[in-house]
């Protein structure tokens, strides 16, 4: 950053209008389970820019990333910077009370650092809902279990499942792999370089606590990397292949090590809007034995016992609907047999796990119904005041995963003092509303086959 949607803003704000970036300089949703990530040159490189749109405010954290040291002290100093001096004589100055006489050294570490970072995979649900804040306690499962991720600012979610697709959004699964791993390789090298310093600090609690940092980042980096590995290798169905057990087994020691460091640093793990820990030493040690376990014998996979694509009607409290098999995609019909004055239905579709469900709607409000530019969805108001849905949906939008896919509905209504919601098939207690999924749950959904003509 800033992004060039913030420089085309200031680009208009007029000279005598005063500026200000909203940031989070320790760390943010991408990666909130350590108190922050050093990476001071990104700082830098942020701040100089905001030098030169002339922005005179900043606010530098609302929540997490709060805590004392590296990042918000380069922050304070970037905020009266005059941005004469060039990125390494300024990391250096940051690091010389800090390291002494190895302070050029770690100059080129946080420029390494810096450098690694730049390679995070991007996407708003990848923060949501990604590997990278806990990766260290996911399950690894070698068989579709079709199980949902956890939101990562949530504390009330069991642990995330193996539908790595839900937090790709624009993100193919193959870049997330590549960036990922360059993330990871970049960041493994510069901490193989501080580390060369923990004997000389050797009794120095805090020098320590920012080696193990470093360290426990290192690890999460592989870990997420690994994740995306792991499903990339086994969406080519080719069975629980040697390079999948191997990401197990490093999985084992990548967790045990982590909970190695967690035991000498509580700060680890804790997420500060969860208020709750992602990760700690129990957890992680109960993620090690049950990737064991996966080494031993395969949990078996989700049984599909799926239905043909028929004109049978499916009837829910509300509303019926069927299903058509068409050559340009797959055709839900909804015929509703009451209204509300707010009335929302989504259809979530989700194929194969390593792309992200398919989720369409339309609401109607007040006898006016809209739908979000480019869906592809027909309503209409009928005479007897209720209304009908016609969904259309390509069937590249949701790649099939053995002939098969997944379906669920959901509906939202106001009524004249609640809203209420429903999902189809029921869902029992067993129901949370999930940001850019909605309350999609596809270890509930119902299993249609199709045809051997799509």
């Amino acid at each position: 950053g800033p992004s060039e949607r913030f420089t085309r803003l200031m680009a208009n704000v007029p000279e005598e209008t005063g500026r200000g970036a909203k940031l989070q300089v320790g760390c943010s949703h991408e990666l909130a389970t350590v108190p922050y990530i050093p990476v001071p040159g990104l700082l830098y490189r942020k701040y100089r820019e905001m030098h030169r749109l002339r922005v005179t405010t900043a606010m530098q954290c609302w929540y997490f990333g709060n805590y004392p040291g590296l990042m918000n002290k380069a922050a304070g100093m970037l905020a009266f910077e005059d941005f004469t001096d060039t990125e390494e004589d300024f990391l250096y100055r940051l690091a010389a009370p800090l390291w002494g006489k190895n302070a050029a050294a770690f100059t080129k570490i946080w420029q390494m650092t810096s450098d690694a970072y730049e390679n995070y995979p991007f996407s708003n649900m990848v923060q949501y809902m990604g590997p990278f804040h806990d990766a260290v306690v996911w399950p690894l499962y070698p068989e579709c279990m079709y199980l949902p991720l956890r939101p990562t600012w949530r504390a009330d979610f069991p642990v995330s499942g193996d539908i790595i697709g839900e937090c790709l959004q624009d993100l193919s699964l193959e870049n997330a792999e590549i960036l990922s791993g360059k993330l990871s390789d970049g960041w493994h090298k510069a901490v193989e370089k501080a580390l060369a310093f923990r004997q000389e600090y050797s009794e120095s609690e805090a020098h320590l606590a920012d080696l193990d940092l470093l360290e426990a980042l290192d690890i999460l980096f592989r870990s997420a990397y690994h994740v995306f590995r792991f499903y990339l290798l086994r969406g080519a169905d080719q069975g629980f292949t040697p390079e999948m057990r191997s990401i197990v087994e490093r999985e084992i020691t990548l967790s045990r090590r982590m909970k190695v460091l967690c035991e000498k640093d509580s700060r680890l793990g804790f997420h500060s809007e969860a208020e709750n820990y992602r990760f700690y030493p129990e957890k992680l040690e109960l993620r090690a034995r049950f990737l064991e376990e996966v080494l031993l014998e395969v949990p078996k996979g989700a049984v599909v016992s799926a239905l043909p694509i028929t004109e049978k009607t499916f009837e829910s409290e509300g509303y019926s609907f069927h299903l058509t098999e068409k050559k340009e995609g797959l055709q839900i019909h909804i015929r509703f047999r009451e209204t509300h004055r707010v009335d929302q239905i989504f259809a979530a579709v989700q194929g194969r796990t390593e792309v992200p469900p398919a989720v369409i709607g339309v609401t109607k409000e007040n006898g006016s119904i809209t739908a979000p530019e480019g869906a592809f969805s027909e309503a209409k108001c009928l005479a007897d005041g209720t209304w009908e849905v016609d969904f259309m949906i390509p069937w590249e939008h949701f790649p099939l995963w053995q002939g098969t896919f997944r379906l669920c509905l959901v509906r939202y209504m106001v009524r004249k003092d609640s809203t209420e919601f429903e999902h189809y098939p029921p869902a029992g207690e067993d129901v949370h509303l999930r940001l850019g999924i909605g309350y999609h749950l596809p270890q509930y959904a119902l299993i249609f086959r199709v045809s051997e003509k799509v």
